[in-house]
């Protein structure tokens, strides 16, 4: 997925970060089991690349600053290994929102007005 959005983000961003420098694959916070070499380390290394990433990011922030984090996977091992990330990072969750896929949304019902009223 990288590879993909990386040419739409780096146009996108040219004209604010020209001098930007893309992440190594090898350093890239994703849990490979051949490029890590088996599932235990490609854990460990998704779970420590993480909270250090999220780490940086907290301590970038100005005081009363807010940093967004926004995780998307089908997979428990990943959400707790995220999970497990944030906790062990220095910064703190003060908010948890869940999303909800639009394919998993309820379905309205046609006869009823007020089901298509964003109101």
């Amino acid at each position: 997925m990288r590879d993909y959005f990386h040419v739409w983000f780096k146009r996108a961003l040219r004209g604010a970060y020209p001098d930007s420098v893309e992440t190594p694959k090898q350093e890239e916070a994703v849990a490979n089991r051949v490029r890590h070499g088996g599932s235990k380390l490609a854990d460990s290394h998704y779970a420590a690349k993480m909270t250090e990433i999220i780490s940086t990011m907290h301590n970038a922030l100005v005081p009363d600053g807010a940093f967004v984090l926004w995780f998307a996977h089908k997979s428990g091992s990943a959400w707790s290994s995220t999970i497990t990330a944030l906790l062990d990072s220095t910064a703190r969750a003060t908010s948890v929102q869940r999303s909800t896929s639009a394919s998993r949304l309820p379905q309205s019902n046609s006869s009823d007005s007020r089901s298509s009223d964003p109101l």
